[in-house]
């Protein structure tokens, strides 16, 4: 099975699921990216941090899109608790809807995957306001970091993972972990366009341990529990390069 970020936080979102995170296995990290920050071009900020201000003087009234059950919630909330302000959170089903709300006006920022909003970087549509990794991404070499804008907060990333049903045989689980990849900055097999450039995604790491410590965030909507994954490089590859 290969899942993205959001399999993690099914569990604290979504009761009675039919399936536990034990039955699965991490196998290996595919990639990774930081999300991003963004308004519409007719929107006064120029930075997360001009949304910060304009939110501690007009508490709740500045919206953000975002998709529910998801890292940018989480990350949205925590902001919110730690810096003292206070948006309208308009939750949406999916990140095609958030996005299409956000070309036309109808919030006036979002928090999502930076390759979801990358295109509309370029045309002009959206305006990057930040990026929440712990470094800047290098085809936006002019976006801030929220830490580098002075925001309490924490890295958060986008990531894909390959799971294998737990008790599948080790063998097996090896050969896949070693998958063949290029060298950092370009395409390997699973990983294509825009995405070589998500912040030097991380192509020869694989999930090590997952679950290593939960941090409980309260406002006053609810009291969300978020599972955080450590992550260990390991080689991509045998001595032959094979799979």
């Amino acid at each position: 099975m290969i899942t993205f970020d959001r399999h993690i936080l099914s569990p604290a979102f979504t009761p009675n699921l039919t399936y536990k995170d034990s039955d699965l296995l991490n196998v290996m990290l595919v990639g990774r990216a930081p999300l991003a920050a963004a308004c519409p071009p007719d929107r006064p900020y120029k930075t997360f941090a001009d949304v910060m201000s304009d939110a501690k003087q007009r508490p709740g009234k500045p919206s953000i899109g975002l998709l529910s059950a998801s890292g940018a919630l989480l990350l949205a909330v925590y902001l919110q608790k730690s810096n003292g302000f206070e948006l309208n959170q308009i939750y949406y089903k999916g990140g095609g809807p958030t996005v299409q709300d956000l070309l036309a006006g109808v919030t006036d920022m979002s928090i999502t995957t930076l390759g979801a909003l990358r295109p509309h970087f370029s045309s002009g549509k959206l305006k990057p306001l930040a990026t929440t990794g712990d470094k800047r991404v290098p085809s936006l070499p002019d976006v801030p970091t929220l830490g580098e804008l002075g925001l309490k907060t924490y890295p958060t990333y986008s990531w894909w993972g390959v799971y294998a049903p737990a008790g599948a045989p080790a063998p097996i689980v090896e050969r896949i972990g070693r998958v063949r990849c290029l060298p950092e900055g370009r395409a390997g097999p699973l990983v294509q366009g825009d995405q070589r450039q998500r912040h030097q995604g991380r192509l020869s790491a694989t999930v090590k341990s997952t679950i290593t410590r939960v941090i409980v965030l309260k406002c006053k909507r609810a009291c969300i529990s978020t599972p955080l994954c450590q992550v260990s490089p390991t080689p991509c590859h045998d001595e032959r390069g094979q799979i």
